[in-house]
C-alpha cells in the first residue's frame, strides 16, 4: 500500500513517554550497493518549472489535482501553482493582512479543492481555490508551525510551550471551533537548531519522526499504536547533550561536529510497508531505508537512477497513492554536471552548466503491485 506523506516544518514531538523497553526494535544494516530506484519506480519525469519566472528556494511541494503547487523564498514567501508541464498558473505574495502578510507561510495543504494556508504566529488559516483567488479566514485557538486538513477537521501542530497551550496538537472542525488537544509538549525538543521535522500520513495513522530523535511512533484515533525504536547501535546523535547547551551557535557547532547518525528528514513511504528517509552519517548526506514488517533497516550511501542521470543528493517532497515527487538543489545539479560534463550526453543534461535556472520537480511513478 502506497502512502500519502505531509510535510511539516517545525520541531516536531517524539516523545520520552515510551521507554526504549516498550517499543519494537528495528536494526540497522549497512549496504555497499547502491539503492536502485527501480526497484519502487516505473518512470520518472523532470518537469522544469517556468523560465519566465523566478523561483526561489522551494519549502514545500504538494502534487494534487494535476497541479504543482508550492511555496518558495526568494526576497520574499510565496505560493505558486504550476501545470504538470511546469507553466505557472497562479502566484500570489500578497497572502494576509498588510505589507507583512507574507511575512510567513508556516505550512499549507490540498483538501478538497482548497489551499489552506497556515500563519502559524498570527493563529489565523487563509484558505484559496487553486486559482489563488482568496477564499474565507479561519482564526484558530492556538499558534501552531503546521496544519494537516481531512474530513476529520483541522490538525495543527506546535511545540513550543506557552501558558495557554500545554499541548503539541489541537484538532478543530473546520470551521475552526476548537474540539480538542492532545499530547503535552515535550520541552526537550523546544529548541530550534536547523533541519526540518515531519509527521506523515497514512489513513487513519500517523508516522511521526524527527531528526534529533531514534524513533517512530504510529498513532490511530489520537492514541499510540505502536512505537519503534531506530537501533543506530549507540552512534546516533545524542539528545541529552544538544539540550544541555544554551547557546544556540554552541547547539549548532555541537551538532556539525557530530559524525554519527543525524537528521533524519524527507521521509515517503513506499510499497509493502516500507520508508524512505534522508540521514546524515560521517558529515554525508544518505539513504535510510526502514521495512516496518521485518523491523530493520538499511543505510544505502547513494542511489541508482537507470531513469534520469541526477546526483543521489535528491530531496523527496512526498507522495501519494500513486507517486513520489522531490527535488534537487540547483547548485548541487549544475556542480554535478560540471564535473561530469565529458562523461554525460549532452541530450541528457536536464540544464547548461553554469546558467542559472529555476528549480526543477522530479515525478517518479510507482511499480503497479
Amino acid at each position: 500500500m502506497k502512502t500519502i506523506i505531509f510535510i511539516l516544518n517545525i520541531l516536531l514531538l517524539f516523545s520520552s513517554c515510551l521507554s526504549k523497553e516498550s517499543r519494537k526494535e528495528i536494526r540497522l544494516a549497512k549496504v555497499n550497493k547502491p539503492l536502485n530506484l527501480a526497484t519502487y519506480f516505473s518512470k520518472m519525469k523532470a518537469i522544469p518549472l517556468d523560465s519566465s519566472v523566478t523561483v526561489g528556494q522551494v519549502d514545500k511541494v504538494i502534487i494534487a489535482q494535476d497541479k504543482i503547487i508550492l511555496s518558495d523564498f526568494n526576497i520574499m514567501k510565496s505560493l505558486r501553482v504550476f501545470d504538470l508541464n511546469g507553466k505557472q498558473l497562479a502566484y500570489r505574495d500578497d497572502i494576509g493582512e498588510g505589507p507583512l502578510g507574507m511575512s510567513e507561510i508556516s505550512d499549507f495543504c490540498i483538501y478538497e479543492q482548497k489551499i489552506y494556508v497556515l500563519n502559524g504566529a498570527r493563529k489565523h488559516i487563509y484558505t484559496f481555490d487553486l486559482e489563488l483567488n482568496q477564499l474565507e479566514d479561519i482564526d484558530l485557538a492556538y499558534s501552531a508551525g503546521s496544519l494537516k486538513v481531512t474530513n476529520e477537521g483541522i490538525l495543527t501542530y506546535h511545540q513550543n510551550f506557552s501558558e495557554d497551550n500545554i499541548n503539541s496538537f489541537n484538532q478543530y472542525d473546520l470551521q475552526g471551533n476548537l474540539i480538542q488537544g492532545f499530547y503535552p509538549i515535550n520541552s526537550e525538543l523546544d529548541k530550534p537548531y536547523v533541519g526540518n521535522e515531519e509527521f506523515l500520513v497514512r489513513g487513519n495513522e500517523l508516522i511521526h519522526y524527527h531528526p534529533f530523535v531514534d524513533s517512530l511512533i504510529i498513532l490511530s484515533n489520537l492514541a499510540i499504536k505502536a512505537s519503534y525504536f531506530l537501533d543506530f547501535e549507540d552512534q546516533f546523535y545524542p539528545l541529552s547533550e544538544y539540550t544541555s547547551i544554551s547557546h544556540p551557535l554552541d547547539r549548532l557547532k555541537k551538532f556539525n561536529e557530530f559524525k554519527g547518525y543525524k537528521n533524519i528528514n524527507h521521509g515517503i513511504g513506499l510499497p509493502d510497508n516500507k520508508y524512505l528517509f534522508s540521514i546524515i552519517h560521517d558529515h554525508t548526506h544518505k539513504f535510510l531505508l526502514i521495512n516496518l514488517t521485518t523491523h530493520n533497516m538499511m543505510l544505502y550511501e547513494k542511489l541508482k537512477n537507470d531513469f534520469l542521470t541526477l546526483p543521489s543528493q535528491i530531496k523527496f517532497m512526498g507522495n501519494d497513492e500513486n507517486q513520489a515527487w522531490f527535488t534537487i538543489d540547483p547548485v548541487i545539479l549544475d556542480q554535478f554536471y560540471r564535473i561530469n560534463y565529458d562523461k554525460i550526453n549532452e541530450e541528457d543534461m536536464l540544464i547548461n552548466p553554469g546558467i542559472e535556472h529555476n528549480p526543477i520537480i522530479f515525478i517518479a511513478e510507482f511499480k503497479n503491485p
